[in-house]
């Protein structure tokens, strides 16, 4: 009878080991499975932090060339050499904020704010018509649409057109005095 209890002890200990056994490996391959996600994680970052500078080169590259290729351009044609480069387009959106809102019945006023807006922020006049255009509603907006695209990039056509669809013209504006 002792003996079957020894045996029975010794199964037990050896079943209770074998268990701490599966565990202790299963834990090991549960934290080498995490440390091998994190690695993957950390070299996917680094991999799209490498093609954001790649891109960022990229973009400088041909900004460069885009320089290069204007100034050739300018020593065919005979042109002044300028300080002028080529650069990124304005944020026209980032803008919007401080545009003043468009009001129908306040049109004159709205332009007469917006440029004075315009020229205090040294805005360039070629990007008016587009900081105009977002604030514009309703029958600006028609107005604004019913014109052709050289007519769009035009800052004075555009407003004496709204204008205009409001029945605002310079005449009336001189009237009312």
């Amino acid at each position: 009878m002792q003996r079957e209890d020894k045996e029975r002890q010794f199964l037990l200990e050896k079943l209770r080991l074998e268990l701490q056994m599966k565990n202790e490996t299963e834990k090991e391959k549960t934290r080498l499975e995490v440390e091998n996600e994190k690695e993957k994680t950390k070299l996917e970052v680094e991999k799209e932090k490498a093609q954001v500078e790649r891109e960022k080169e990229r973009t400088k590259q041909m900004q460069i060339e885009a320089n290069r290729t204007l100034a050739e351009q300018r020593i065919e044609y005979g042109l002044p050499e300028s300080t002028t480069q080529v650069s990124h387009p304005p944020d026209v959106r980032s803008r919007k904020k401080d545009i003043p809102l468009f009001v129908p019945e306040e049109a004159e006023s709205f332009f007469e704010h917006f440029e004075k807006t315009a020229s205090i922020k040294e805005w360039p006049q070629e990007i008016w018509t587009q900081l105009v255009q977002l604030r514009l509603t309703g029958a600006a907006r028609e107005a604004y649409t019913q014109l052709t695209l050289e007519e769009c990039q035009d800052y004075a056509t555009v407003k004496s057109s709204i204008l205009r669809s409001f029945q605002l013209t310079p005449e009336t504006y001189w009237k009312r005095w």
